[in-house]
C-alpha cells in the first residue's frame, strides 16, 4: 500500500482498534448506505432534469401563445414573454450536460485492490462512493438553484400575463 492512499481512506475516520469488525461494518452497512446515498442523488438529479424539460415545454408554449394572440392583446405583451424567455434559459442551464462523478472504475478498482486485505478495499469503495456522491449533490444543489428561479421567473411572467389579457387596446 502506498503511502499517499493512506490520508484518503483516513477521511472516513480512523480504523477501529478490531479489524474484522469494521470490516464487516463496512461490507454489510456503511457501503451499501453510500451505494443507495449514491443512487438516490442520481435519481434526484434525473427527476430534476425531467421536471425541467416538461416546464420547458410548457414555457416555450406560453411564449408561442403570446406571439400568435400578440396583435389581440395589450401592446405590451412581449414582457412576459420575456420573462418566459428568462425562465427558459435558467430551464436549459438546469438540464445543461454537466459530468457526472461515477465513484470508482470497478476494473480500476478491483486491479489496485487485488494484493489488499478486504477490509481496506472496504474503507477504499466507501471513500470512493461518499466523495463521488458529495461531488453530484453540490451539481444538483446547483441545477435545485437555478430550477427554482426559473419557476420564479415563469410565476412572474404568468402574472404579468393577467394586465395585458385584461387591459386590451381600445
Amino acid at each position: 500500500m502506498a503511502d499517499e492512499e493512506v490520508p484518503e481512506l483516513d477521511e472516513i475516520g480512523e480504523p477501529w482498534a478490531n479489524a474484522e469488525y469494521e470490516y464487516i461494518v463496512l461490507r454489510d452497512l456503511a457501503v451499501p448506505e453510500a451505494r443507495e446515498r449514491f443512487y438516490s442523488v442520481m435519481n434526484e438529479w434525473t427527476a430534476l432534469d425531467t421536471k425541467a424539460l416538461g416546464i420547458l415545454a410548457v414555457d416555450a408554449a406560453a411564449i408561442g401563445v403570446l406571439a400568435t394572440v400578440h396583435s389581440s392583446v395589450n401592446h405590451l405583451w412581449w414582457l412576459p414573454a420575456a420573462g418566459f424567455s428568462v425562465a427558459g434559459a435558467l430551464l436549459i442551464g438546469v438540464v445543461w450536460v454537466r459530468g457526472i462523478a461515477l465513484g470508482p472504475d470497478l476494473l480500476d478498482f478491483h486491479h489496485k485492490m487485488r494484493n489488499d486485505p478486504p477490509l481496506h478495499a472496504a474503507r477504499e469503495m466507501l471513500n470512493d462512493l461518499v466523495t463521488a456522491t458529495d461531488e453530484n449533490d453540490s451539481t444538483v444543489n446547483g441545477k435545485t438553484s437555478l430550477f427554482w428561479w426559473a419557476l420564479a421567473s415563469l410565476a412572474v411572467s404568468l402574472i404579468g400575463c393577467l394586465p395585458i389579457t385584461l387591459f386590451r387596446p381600445g
